[in-house]
């Protein structure tokens, strides 16, 4: 899971602005950081993201990835507990 912002937002690549790494394959233009299309696709099909909501992209990664999505369930527990 990603980094929180200082000021409470989430960002998707928070810290990695500067750089792509290897499993950045997907440059988000909303927030101008690179990171994986899958993680966009999970904020898409979960509405994890404010920032998120009513994305092109993310529509686009989220069709990409239809058939791993299917099988992916989201566990807040997990993702609470990795933000802290």
């Amino acid at each position: 899971m990603r980094q929180r912002r200082t000021d409470g937002q989430e960002s998707p690549g928070f810290g990695r602005e500067s750089r792509r790494e290897s499993e950045d394959d997907f440059f988000c233009l909303r927030f101008g950081v690179w990171y994986p299309s899958f993680d966009c696709a999970v904020r898409t099909k979960f509405s994890t993201a404010p920032g998120c909501a009513s994305c092109e992209q993310g529509r686009f990664n989220h069709r990409r990835h239809g058939a791993a999505l299917s099988r992916y369930r989201f566990r807040l527990a997990d993702a609470l507990h990795d933000v802290s």
